[in-house]
């Protein structure tokens, strides 16, 4: 566990000193603030991973009922939303570099992605039809993304 905590941490730092270049700065100090960001974007997609898949499997042993699944999937969703609104702003005001947007466009991407993954969540404990299988591929694939994006395993 301690080695896949310090994976992940490295990961993150690798990610916020990505992002922590600004395109109207000519040095070679990356802004703290760009490096915060990064860090707590990259922090935050990995958590809201985790949230999710944890209600997933709570739901289903049964420690959380379809009410509490559902809210904190819709909770998931708006703070998420929240985070996506914040580094698109970043992106149209034009303050970092094309590399580093493209780091924050997938991050991005990442979160629709979770988005999707909470739908499916919801879709799977309101609707007694849908057996979960949409819920496991997305989830797959956001498994897939953030950790390409974070470099873990």
């Amino acid at each position: 566990m301690k080695s896949r905590m310090s994976r992940i941490f490295t990961a993150l730092l690798l990610l916020a000193l990505i992002a922590g270049a600004v395109s109207a700065q000519e040095t070679s100090e990356p802004d703290p603030r760009m490096v915060a960001v990064g860090s707590l974007s990259a922090s935050n997609l990995y958590l809201s991973y985790l949230v999710l898949g944890t209600v997933a499997d709570g739901y289903k042993t049964g420690s959380y009922n379809e009410v509490e699944t559902r809210s904190i999937a819709l909770e998931t969703m708006f703070l998420n939303g929240n985070i996506t609104d914040a580094l698109a702003d970043m992106i149209e005001a034009d303050i970092i570099d094309p590399a580093e947007s493209e780091v924050v466009n997938e991050m991005i991407r990442s979160y629709v992605v979770l988005d999707n993954m909470a739908r499916a969540l919801i879709s799977f404990v309101e609707n007694e039809d849908d057996n979960g299988e949409l819920y496991q591929a997305i989830r797959m694939e956001a498994w897939n993304r953030i950790s390409d994006l974070l470099d873990l395993e």
